[in-house]
């Protein structure tokens, strides 16, 4: 009987959070604060699936309330999740798809970021601002700021709030090529960018070849990881032409 009736909270929990529009995380109940930043601690269990009647609580009060009232209420923290390959579905299994589904195409060294909370409060972002040294698709030029999913939080108080990505952090400092679209956040679409795509749209050519993110693991990966940027950017330049053309 118990069982069942765990099972039932955890979905209706689920659909709660879903019909909210919350991304998909998991809540890491613990008071612990040694450990911080993307992929600090890694998801033990699927997003979204809530383990204990706490958990299920510290939910509903990060939903309802706010991260820094989960984290008050769970001894001064509370880290979430967040699971990007869930988060951004429908993966693209070429790279001309990424090129024709995303608006915004730039090359930039990355800044240091800002983390934030998104408006509703139950998620922890990164704001970067990036240096554009080519504008591959699109308009954007100069500098922008980009806004990823993840990020840790003190209040004045103490409570510490976090949203973790395991397995994809940015790095200050690095060049990227990014797929981007405008903030979904109230008021920002026309001056923050965010990912368009999730992790398949972050490549990192710092080192002079293409690194992509690594929670994928998939053809796009085995097709372009260590292939020279240079010959990597010419063919995102020609298939971005085309895309341009097409949509003429």
């Amino acid at each position: 009987m118990s069982a069942r009736f765990n099972i039932k909270c955890s979905t209706l929990l689920l659909a709660v959070l879903l019909l909210n529009g919350v991304w998909m995380f998991r809540v890491t109940a613990s008071a612990d604060t040694s450990q911080s930043g993307a992929g600090a601690r890694p998801a033990e269990t699927p997003a979204n699936r809530a383990d204990t009647e706490g958990e299920q609580r510290l939910y509903r009060l990060a939903s309802e309330r706010g991260m820094f009232e989960a984290a008050r209420a769970n001894g001064g923290h509370f880290a979430s999740v967040m699971d990007l390959q869930q988060t951004f579905r429908g993966r693209a299994q070429t790279l001309e798809e990424i090129i024709r589904s995303t608006g915004t195409i730039v090359v930039g060294v990355l800044d240091r970021g800002t983390p934030r909370l998104n408006t509703r409060g139950d998620t922890v972002q990164t704001v970067y601002p990036l240096d554009i040294t080519e504008s591959v698709r699109g308009n954007a030029t100069g500098r922008v700021q980009v806004q990823v999913p993840g990020g840790r939080l003190v209040a004045p108080d103490g409570a510490v709030a976090e949203t973790l990505t395991p397995g994809f952090a940015l790095k200050p400092g690095d060049t990227y090529l990014l797929c981007l679209r405008p903030s979904s956040e109230p008021g920002e679409a026309e001056h923050v960018l965010m990912l368009g795509i999730g992790p398949q749209g972050v490549i990192d050519l710092s080192a002079g070849a293409v690194k992509m993110s690594p929670p994928l693991r998939d053809s796009l990966r085995n097709q372009y990881e260590h292939q020279p940027a240079a010959a990597f950017l010419r063919e995102v330049r020609e298939l971005a032409k085309a895309a341009d053309a097409q949509a003429r």
